[in-house]
């Protein structure tokens, strides 16, 4: 098993401890089925928009046809949410991400690059790739691009702080926990480049420095998983806001104990 699927497995086996959990994976594939069906989940959904899939790929898990930026599923239809190194294929990985955030009840796992130091200098010198080349050239050049496309998807890379400012932009109603997890897959350089040989040379002489580097600094690992707890705002939302006739408001009486000139509001 690579360390791309190990840290894949080991991340859900961490995250998702009730083999029972409704589960849905969101731009999933061979991969997905592998650690889920490993892992003894009963109760999982495989989604994508690849008209390639078939229920039958995927047995017994069922199959559905979906966008991760439109998914069709009612609010709160499926327990956990998950993603594993496909929002980089959206259009939007922000939209993608509020869609999961959306249709789950508890809450989304995702997997993707993280926007490291590290990340940015071997992007910057060539070393590894911003845009797929590699995964159209894979597709016989129709496939594998940005929204499954054959235009190669630039790779967005996430950090810490740009998950939770796009979640509590979403849902400002409540606290929210995140937990993060980070892991190690060698950069990769494309070999289909001509000129990646001398590049690739280099990569493996950098490979011990780069072992220790990350040792010393694991948030600059390649690897970078999201576990976003979705709070339940009816029993944990925030003291200045109040659920009033069917709709959400400021609750006036917390703003007159806390700001001045408040007298005569009711």
């Amino acid at each position: 098993m690579d360390n791309r699927l190990a840290f894949y497995k080991s991340t859900v086996e961490k995250w998702i401890t009730d083999k029972e959990k409704k589960i849905l994976i969101v731009a999933g594939g061979d991969r997905d089925f592998i650690v889920f069906r490993e892992l003894g989940f009963t109760n999982v959904t495989i989604s994508n928009l690849d008209p390639r899939m078939s229920v039958e790929d995927y047995l017994p898990y069922p199959w559905v046809y979906q966008d991760a930026e439109n998914l069709t599923f009612p609010d709160n239809s499926y327990d956990i949410v998950v993603i594993h190194a496909a929002l980089h294929h959206c259009y939007s990985p922000h939209r993608a991400l509020l869609s999961l955030y959306r249709v789950a009840r508890e809450g989304v796992l995702f997997i993707e690059s993280r926007d490291s130091i590290m990340m940015q200098f071997l992007v910057k010198f060539g070393f590894t790739i911003d845009y797929e080349h590699n995964a159209v050239v894979a597709n016989d050049f129709i496939y594998g691009g940005v929204e499954n496309s054959a235009i190669p998807n630039y790779v967005y890379r996430w950090t810490e702080r740009e998950v939770e400012k796009t979640i509590l932009c979403y849902n400002p109603l409540a606290p929210h926990r995140f937990r993060f997890l980070y892991g190690n897959d060698m950069p990769r350089i494309l070999d289909m480049r001509q000129n990646a040989s001398f590049k690739r040379f280099l990569i493996r002489a950098m490979k011990s420095f780069y072992l220790i580097f990350i040792l010393l600094f694991p948030k600059q690992q390649n690897l970078f998983a999201c576990y976003i707890e979705k709070p339940d705002v009816f029993k944990n939302h925030f003291e200045w806001l109040e659920y009033k006739d069917g709709k959400w408001g400021f609750n006036k009486k917390w703003a007159k104990a806390n700001f001045n000139n408040m007298d005569g509001i009711d």
